[in-house]
């Protein structure tokens, strides 16, 4: 049974990954693949003088990506359900509700990692390995897009709330996405040249926040989230 279900959220949704990775792969390989020269056929190798993760578009690709594929699984999920009207099948399973949730957002998540992480992690072994770039690299400097990249599971935990919850009055209904809009006004407030994580990262540090506060943030909010998922699918009606 868990087993059916598992099979019925990847075969609806594993074409979202595939369009992210497609997307990260993309960013990646024009950031460090060699190019074709269209006349020989021959790959040219980029004279490669960026900084990994300072003068890039890695920040932006990787946080935009994960975001917007987070608020695509979250509400692909959930308002998906209720356009087909299988929320009532769904809940006459032999499981508890409590499962199938978890079923769904286990699915969701494992999908955005996966499908983000792989480029993302193929940029990093590139950036960490020696001979490849003239620029140094510290660990640190990756911080602000891994932020990001793990701050996808709450922008995909408050889509999926936006979708589950049951409200007559969009404002209502759209509350839990106001975090996000926020975070990408500071975005559009700072210019094009760091990414959302980033400026949420800096402002923190600026307040004298670690790495370990800003993990303790996040965690709380995704367990507040996670929390009104529970209480939202509860009050359901159908």
């Amino acid at each position: 049974m868990y087993r059916a279900l598992v099979f019925k959220e990847l075969r609806e949704l594993w074409w979202t990954g595939a369009v992210a990775f497609l997307v990260m792969g993309t960013v990646v390989w024009s950031e460090i693949g060699p190019s074709i020269d269209l006349e020989t056929l021959a790959a040219i190798r980029h004279d490669i003088t960026q900084v990994p993760f300072r003068s890039d578009d890695m920040q932006l690709a990787v946080t935009g990506v994960a975001c917007g594929l987070a608020v695509a699984l979250g509400v692909w999920q959930t308002l998906g359900e209720s356009v087909r009207g299988t929320w009532r099948f769904l809940r006459a399973r032999p499981i508890p509700f409590t499962h199938l949730l978890l079923i769904k957002m286990a699915s969701g998540l494992g999908i955005l990692f996966v499908s983000t992480g792989m480029p993302f992690a193929v940029y990093l072994t590139w950036a960490a390995s020696e001979g490849w770039h003239a620029s140094p690299f510290e660990w640190q400097m990756a911080a602000p897009t891994f932020f990001g990249w793990t701050g996808s599971v709450a922008v995909y935990l408050a889509a999926f709330l936006v979708g589950i919850r049951q409200a007559r009055w969009y404002g209502s209904r759209l509350w839990p996405a106001v975090p996000v809009g926020v975070l990408f006004m500071l975005f559009d407030q700072s210019g094009s040249s760091s990414s959302p994580a980033a400026v949420l990262y800096l402002f923190m540090l600026s307040f004298g926040a670690s790495w370990f506060s800003m993990v303790e943030v996040t965690v709380v909010v995704v367990t507040v989230l996670f929390g009104a998922i529970l209480y939202a699918a509860s009050e359901r009606d159908d």
